[in-house]
Formats: structure tokens, C-alpha cells, sequence
């Protein structure tokens, strides 16, 4: 960038959301399978999931948290963010809830699917209310 033949910031960032275009139906997708694969885990996790179970929830969820948001769906980013958080508490507690797991991925389906008739923020903010009162009284 200091040398006279070098691109300039603007210039760079145009490429850099080029390249950000070129992939993001695809990231997309993968934020979607990441969902399917959260329910189809949720559904034969039952009541008591096992531990590769748990994990293999908090890996989806991470990933979806990863990729949302660099796509603009940072409400997404951060409701998948809030079951990453619930599912390590109830891990450090030696504790399950599948309701609020569920809830969770309720929630990402909607905010996915990029609603307008809800308030993206307000959702994000009960999920982490829910986050906040599940690990209260895990403990």
C-alpha cells in the first residue's frame, strides 16, 4: 500500500467483497446445513444426550456463530453465539435442558430466515436472558 504501485485501501476492500460475494451462497448453505444438522442432533440427542452429542451441538452452533456473521446475519451470530454459551455451562454443571436447546434453535431458524415481522435484536437479547437464567439455576 506504501509503494506508488500498490492498491489502495478502497481498492481493496472492493476486492475483498468481491471475493466475500464469490462465496457466500455457498458459506451460506453451510450456515443451513449447520441448522439441519443442530435439529436432526437436538431430536436424537433425547432428554439425556451423551457427551459426543452435547459436543457435536456446541460445534454446529460455533460454526454457524462463525460464518454469520461475516455475512451479515450477526443476530444469528450471536443467537447461535448464546447456545454455544448454554451448552458449555450445562457442561460445567454436569446439567441438560434440551427445552432451551430447542429454543435456541427455534430461534436461529427464524432469524435465518430473515423475518420481518420480528425484532431480530429482542430475540437475541431473550435467548441470552435464557442463557443467563438457565446457568443460574443449573447451579
Amino acid at each position: 500500500m506504501q509503494k506508488p504501485s500498490g492498491v489502495r485501501a478502497n481498492e481493496a476492500i472492493k476486492r475483498a467483497d468481491a471475493n466475500l460475494d464469490q462465496v457466500r451462497a455457498t458459506s451460506l448453505a453451510a450456515v443451513d446445513g449447520h441448522l439441519d444438522q443442530l435439529e436432526h442432533v437436538t431430536k436424537d440427542g433425547g432428554a439425556h444426550p451423551s457427551d459426543d452429542v452435547k459436543l457435536r451441538i456446541y460445534t454446529h452452533s460455533n460454526n454457524i456463530h462463525a460464518v454469520a456473521g461475516v455475512f451479515g446475519l450477526g443476530e444469528l451470530s450471536q443467537a447461535a453465539l448464546s447456545l454455544c454459551d448454554l451448552v458449555d455451562t450445562f457442561r460445567t454443571l454436569g446439567r441438560w435442558n434440551m427445552a432451551a436447546v430447542e429454543v435456541h434453535l427455534i430461534a436461529c431458524r427464524i432469524l435465518r430466515q430473515g423475518r420481518t415481522d420480528v425484532d431480530h435484536s429482542s430475540v437475541v437479547e431473550n435467548l441470552q436472558g435464557l442463557t443467563e437464567h438457565a446457568a443460574a439455576i443449573a447451579q
